[in-house]
Formats: C-alpha cells, structure tokens, sequence
C-alpha cells in the first residue's frame, strides 16, 4: 500500500512543504502584483505627504510649497495631478479586480448552491456571490469595498 505523502511527491515530484513555497501564479500573482502596487502608492503618498507638511511656508493658513513663474506651476500642477491620475487608475482597477477574483465562486461552492436550491452568479462582478463564498474572502471582499469606498471620496 501507498501512503498519501509517498503518492503526493511521486505525483507531483514535489515534497509537501515545497508545493505550499511555490510561487503564486494566475490570479494569485495578480493580486500580490497589485497589493506590491498599492503599497508602493501608499508610501509614495506617505513620504509626499510628510514632505510638503514639513517643507511648506504657511501664509495666511495655507501652506505654500513653491511660489514662482505661473507657467512653471501650471506645468507642475498638470504632471502632479497626472501622476495622482496613474497611481488612483492603478489602485482602482486593481481593487475592482481583486473584488471580482474573490467574488468568484469555486466549483465546490457552485455545487452546494445547486443542492441547496440556490444559484450563483458565473462570469460577472456579482454581490449575491459576497454571502455564498468562503468566508475568508467574504471578509477580504467587504474590506477592499471599505477601504477602496474611502479612497475613491478622498
């Protein structure tokens, strides 16, 4: 007779602990992608901000960071406001894609549905999936709504 770990590692010609330190791939890999992003937004947003609150003169209640020619701040105001552009596209595509990837129902999750008398949604951003899914992603899920729900106000 086999036992499990034998047949295991001559099926995937791996032993046990070295299956889990693969590297992630498919969907996996985008959300560490992303989550690498975001926070390499967030740092740069942090260390900016900490910037300009320590390098800033206020007058009259505002904080001035440059004063200068008007065309030259013009040109600085639109790359700013472009490169909050790419990082908040970034942060909100990336979100809507972990969202999706976590609504998204396993097969096992689709058959109890079914024997429950219950459907899912397959192949769309679907809300109902939230309370039918692993609870561990149900909580991932209403997380990035809060956070991302928040940071699209800001």
């Amino acid at each position: 007779m086999f036992d499990s770990v034998s047949t295991s590692k001559a099926s995937t010609g791996l032993h046990p602990r070295k299956k889990m330190m693969q590297h992630p791939t498919g969907w996996r890999l985008s959300v560490f992608l992303f989550s690498i992003s975001a926070g390499f937004a967030f740092f740069l947003n942090l260390g900016l901000t900490i910037w300009a609150a320590s390098a800033s003169r206020p007058k009259g209640g505002v904080g001035i960071l440059y004063e200068g020619n008007c065309l030259r701040i013009r040109n600085l105001n639109i790359a700013i406001h472009v490169g909050i552009n790419i990082l908040s596209t970034i942060i909100l595509s990336g979100s809507n894609y972990c969202m999706q990837c976590l609504s998204a129902p396993t097969r096992k999750e689709i058959d109890t549905a079914h024997t429950s008398g219950v459907w899912m949604d397959v192949g769309i951003p679907s809300f109902r999936n939230i309370w039918r899914v692993n609870w561990k992603r149900s909580v991932l899920w209403w997380i990035f709504m809060f956070v991302f729900f928040a940071f699209a106000l800001l």
